[in-house]
């Protein structure tokens, strides 16, 4: 963790310089993040209402988005080919995938079979074919995280970027 270095692309978008080492600051927003479940719940309950609640997390978000964008793994340079997503509840009619907000992944079925519960369900997400994953990050929180086994990567794409308005992983499978 303490070799990190930020990347320049996405240094650039974040107003940050390049080659900046990882703080405590970027691992503490990692760790309040995947060992305070309660805390990460209304953290992330703020990303889907107004912006006067998201500001009361103003730091945190913003500390968390820089981690994952500058540290992190881009998608592309990875080898893992599918990261599941476990919701315990969820209706919709249609889906694209979007990470305005902090979306936890796995990189294992049966740890996303936990976090759908029994009328949950799993997404299965992939690289996409077109050039819509390009840039995309996700942390690999199993270093910092107090459940290392839950192989947990994190993905949270800054506001006003360039996949905003693009679906950035495909839907493989929606499992029950």
């Amino acid at each position: 963790i303490k070799s990190l270095k930020s990347e320049s692309r996405a240094s650039k978008m974040l107003n940050n310089k390049t080659h900046t080492p990882v703080t405590k600051e970027n691992i503490l927003s990692l760790i309040l993040y995947t060992d305070y479940d309660s805390l990460s719940y209304h953290f992330s309950t703020t990303f889907r209402t107004t912006v006067h609640k998201r500001q009361e997390f103003w730091h945190w978000s913003k500390t968390l988005i820089e981690t994952v964008n500058l540290f992190g793994t881009d998608i592309n340079d990875t080898k893992i080919s599918v990261f599941y997503h476990g919701v315990s509840f969820m209706h919709f009619n249609s889906f694209r995938a979007k990470f305005n907000s902090p979306t936890s992944t796995t990189t294992k079925l049966q740890i996303a079979h936990i976090f759908a519960s029994n009328d949950g369900i799993i997404l299965e997400l992939g690289k996409s074919k077109h050039d819509t994953t390009k840039g995309v990050k996700y942390f690999n929180c199993s270093y910092t995280s107090c459940y290392p086994a839950e192989e947990e990567r994190l993905f949270i794409q800054p506001f006003g970027s360039a996949h905003d308005d693009s679906s950035v992983l495909n839907i493989l499978s929606i499992r029950n």
